[in-house]
């Protein structure tokens, strides 16, 4: 946790137990972030955020910016993911259903990818965030083999805070390299 002049900013991996984030440093924090908004972003390398953690911050004024590793793990990872004992999907997504939808949405062609994007997205419904379709998310590609890799997508309860991610994923361009490159 930092201090700054304009508060108080935690940096805290998103898929830590909430326990380290209630410690005796940040708990008067959290005590008043409902009077508050505060934007969360994740950056997992996996598919290992657990919506469980995403539905106990939602109690508060939260927004979240989430990179949804889909491409990148789950597409890798796609036998082991849909095996009926695996819970990875399952926490992520916070059901135990999906598997359910996920049959119908493969008999209709649709990539395990997209559906874990829109599957999360209809979660994060289930907590009073407004709708983010696929076309809302922002798909990245890597550099060499213009392979999709993941979404980066905005959630909010909040239009305007959506109609802001909008202008940026309009007139916001790809990264095609670093500056030192």
């Amino acid at each position: 946790m930092s201090h700054t002049s304009k508060g108080t900013a935690i940096s805290a991996p998103l898929t830590s137990s909430l326990k380290s984030l209630q410690d005796r440093k940040t708990a008067p924090f959290l005590r008043y972030a409902s009077l508050i908004l505060l934007t969360l972003a994740s950056d997992p390398f996996d598919i290992g955020l657990k919506f469980g953690t995403i539905k106990t911050l939602s109690s508060r004024f939260v927004d979240f910016i989430v990179l949804l590793a889909v491409y990148s793990d789950a597409n890798r990872a796609y036998k082991r993911y849909v095996m009926e004992d695996a819970v990875k999907v399952d926490q992520f997504l916070g059901s135990s259903t999906w598997r359910d939808r996920w049959r119908i949405a493969e008999a209709d062609a649709i990539l395990f990818p997209k559906f874990l994007a829109s599957e999360f997205a209809s979660s994060m419904g289930t907590l009073g965030y407004l709708p983010t379709p696929i076309h809302k998310m922002k798909r990245v590609r890597s550099d060499e083999k213009n392979l999709p890799l993941y979404y980066i997508a905005l959630f909010s309860r909040n239009k305007l805070a959506l109609d802001f991610w909008d202008d940026a994923l309009k007139y916001g361009t790809d990264q095609t390299g670093f500056s030192w490159d």
